[in-house]
């Protein structure tokens, strides 16, 4: 009895270092489309850039973390364009990956109006796909 405990403990870390690996890889797949879609922007003033955000969906539908396209503190009353587009910025989205759980669903989100015929025009998911098909 005591070598099918032993085997069950095994078998239970073996299940729960894979999940680990998996969840990496999905913050690392993530972490680099959303560095791929910041990238691609043709737009210089930043405004488009940083106002993209990463929420995440738990499996029961709830968010985890972020919501959507819902403005942060930070963003209630900013004027177009004076958003901060720093690396801290950037830092602070990408952290959110950080409560990623297989299972859940990331999404990026931007609430820039403009920014479905910057996209299309531009192809900036085009680096972002390709990562997504590999």
């Amino acid at each position: 009895m005591v070598s099918v405990l032993i085997i069950s403990k095994q078998f239970d870390k073996a299940i729960a270092d894979a999940v680990g690996l998996a969840e990496e890889d999905v913050r690392g797949l993530v972490n680099n489309i959303y560095n791929s879609i910041l990238d691609s922007s043709p737009i210089i003033t930043g405004h488009y850039k940083s106002n993209h955000r990463i929420s995440i969906r738990g499996t029961g539908g709830q968010f985890t973390s972020g919501s959507g396209v819902k403005l942060t503190k930070k963003d209630e009353g900013a004027a177009p364009g004076t958003l901060d587009t720093s690396a801290e910025t950037a830092q602070e989205e990408l952290g959110k990956l950080s409560r990623f759980k297989l299972g859940d669903v990331v999404l990026i989100t931007t609430r820039v109006e403009y920014a479905e015929a910057v996209e299309q025009k531009y192809g900036v998911y085009a680096g972002a796909q390709a990562l997504v098909e590999l």
